[in-house]
């Protein structure tokens, strides 16, 4: 099992449920996501793919849920793909469509409502948050 977190969480996110995975059995990889743009970071996840021999259920994360899809793409050791609160995109869906396919989120807003996008980096994950404006209360 191959377990990719997403955007908002680094691998130590995941460690308990490992520990319950593994020790029920189950090898359990979990490679850090650069976040450096889907394509970078599913090409990454694919070529880690590459040195696992055996079958693979791949389980992506908020954010990991794209990468897990197209790093899966063409490998047939990938038996399963599970999302867990996760971005379960159809072949040609982009992040920023489905982040603004629904209301609610200050993501989805125009751009030009979102004040800050603030990045900081560790040395083993990528970290960040976004600053909104105050949303109205309900939206039509």
């Amino acid at each position: 099992m191959v377990i990719e977190a997403g955007a908002w969480a680094d691998n130590s996110s995941f460690a308990g449920v490992v520990s319950r995975l593994q020790l029920d059995g189950y090898t359990v990889e979990v490679p850090p996501n650069p976040l450096r743009g889907l394509t970078y970071d599913s090409q990454t996840l694919a070529g880690f793919l590459t040195t696992i021999s055996g079958p693979i259920v791949l389980v992506g994360h908020s954010y990991g849920g794209m990468v897990i899809t197209n790093a899966a793409a063409g490998n047939p050791s990938v038996k399963a793909l599970v999302y867990v609160d996760a971005y379960i995109p159809a072949q040609g869906d982009t992040l920023q469509g489905l982040t603004g396919a629904q209301p609610g989120s200050c993501l989805a807003v125009p751009p030009a409502d979102v004040t800050n996008v603030l990045r900081g980096h560790r040395a083993d994950a990528g970290h960040g948050w976004v600053e909104c404006p105050a949303l109205p209360a309900a939206r039509t």
